[in-house]
């Protein structure tokens, strides 16, 4: 009797773990974890009732789906354009320096002068009463049009860094949406293994006291479980600041509602690399800001060589004269011409010095940032190239292969052929690959859309099956 029943609870785990296993790995969803809601309707400490993303086998890999899941994110990066703070300061910095350009090329204020004589002035046609003058300053020659020249490469600066703030905002939503998204699926990954590894230590147990079982393969499934439950423990914790800051990169309270991210586009970049680095170098919107500052900085430059040159002042006077005995008192008119004399010369050249000096640091700032923004594109797109690497790689062959070895490892064990460590490596081996390739797929999103920050517009990409 009790070597029937030995065969019979030998065999529990072995019906129980080849039932869930072929589509616990694969599809977290439904499994339940004692204590906690199921996957698929998963909520982290904030609360939220909208389901984790879907699994790889409901997720289908049609293009409308892909596209499906790219609106996802288009939304989120709409939302954050339409009021975020920092696109808010960057288009009233434009607005101030487009107002500026309006009135650079103005003249100074004319001057309005009055005079009473308090003791009379005889002149040939009698006593000076009082005189108003108006006066009028000229700038030197060229600095009003230098000038100028230096407040429109100012608000060309301003645009190209309000289109920089635009592109960077949209690469800080996609990298905190990826984030959120890989989050969510380890979480999910994490808790289907919980469930299984409960499972398998209540059949363990239930051996155990049937002396079917060693207390050494009991500890070591519980180890496991607890290693695993405070892994859980750790991602839900994380959920609340992950939320936090995609929130804050859409510009909405951090504490408000947001669901799970659905599941990511799998593209394709349908670019040639070459393309890709040239345009990178040639459309960046920080490398045009800081090329419009150098067009400022030599502006300023042509403006201090002005301060060499005389100004002028043109002034007109009406003088109030009174009629006495033998004048006929007609008032007088006096023009005026005025010259600033440009004396201080080791004053203008030191203006001449800094002005040179800025041009030339503005010279060396856009040949540093040109390097370093090839270099970024370098990397991302090596970057990008090797995560649809692992896309391809885990999705195609490692994960189907591991989940065989758990499926024999499972088999095994339930016949008496393997030890539980077996079990327990092939799962982890497992999970760690679907983690994996989830994180390829979060950070494929980030470095697209980082390039893409870079570039200055949207890359061509095509949809992938996953």
């Amino acid at each position: 009797m009790f070597r029937s029943l030995s065969r019979a609870i030998r065999l529990c785990p072995l019906l129980f773990l080849a039932a869930c296993s072929s589509r616990a790995m694969l599809s977290p969803a439904g499994v339940t974890v004692r204590g906690a809601p199921p996957v698929s309707s998963a909520r982290d400490a904030a609360g939220d009732s909208t389901p984790l993303a879907p699994d790889a086998e409901s997720s289908g890999g049609s293009p409308a789906v892909a596209d499906e899941r790219g609106r996802d994110l288009e939304r989120l990066c709409d939302q954050a354009e339409a009021d975020h703070p920092r696109l808010r300061a960057a288009q009233e910095r434009l607005r101030g320096a487009l107002a500026r350009a309006e009135s650079a090329d103005a003249l100074p204020d004319p001057r309005l002068a009055f005079r009473e004589y308090l003791a009379e002035v005889e002149t040939r046609s009698g006593p000076m009463r009082r005189a108003l003058g108006l006066q009028q300053a000229l700038p030197a020659a060229g600095s009003r049009g230098a000038r100028r020249r230096a407040a429109l490469a100012a608000a060309d600066t301003a645009r190209a860094r309000l289109e920089a703030e635009r592109l960077a905002l949209r690469a800080d939503v996609a990298r905190a949406h990826a984030e959120l998204y890989h989050l969510g699926r380890t979480i999910a990954f994490v808790r289907a293994d919980v469930g299984l590894l409960e499972a398998l230590e209540r059949v363990l147990r239930a051996r155990f006291g049937a002396g079917g079982a060693s207390h050494t393969d009991l500890a070591r499934a519980q180890v496991e479980l607890g290693r695993l439950a405070d892994r859980l423990e750790d991602l839900e914790e994380r959920a609340g600041p992950a939320r936090a800051a995609l929130n804050a990169a859409v510009g909405r309270p951090v504490s408000a509602p947001l669901a799970w991210p659905a599941e990511l586009s799998r593209v394709r970049l349908d670019e040639a690399d070459e393309r890709v680095l040239e345009q990178a170098v040639a459309a960046n919107p920080d490398l045009t800001a800081l090329a419009c500052e150098l067009e400022r900085a030599r502006a300023l430059e042509r403006l201090a060589s002005t301060l060499r040159r005389p100004k002028t002042m043109l002034g007109l006077e009406a003088i109030q004269i009174d009629a006495s005995d033998g004048t006929d008192g007609a008032d007088a008119w006096v023009v005026s011409l005025g010259i600033d004399l440009p004396v201080r010369r080791g004053v203008y050249r030191a203006e001449e010095r800094a002005a040179r000096a800025a041009v030339g640091a503005a010279a060396g700032t856009l040949e540093d940032r040109r390097n370093t923004v090839a270099a970024r594109a370098h990397a991302a797109l090596s970057r990008l190239h090797d995560a649809e690497r692992k896309l391809e790689l885990y999705a195609a062959a490692l994960i189907p292969k591991a989940r065989e070895a758990l499926e024999a490892a499972q088999a095994a064990f339930g016949t008496g052929a393997a030890d539980l460590d077996a079990v327990i490596e092939a799962q982890r081996t497992l999970l760690e690959f679907h983690l994996t390739g989830e994180r390829a797929l979060a950070d494929h999103q980030i470095l697209l859309a980082e390039l893409e920050s870079l570039v200055g517009r949207t890359l061509e990409t095509t949809p992938q099956r996953p």
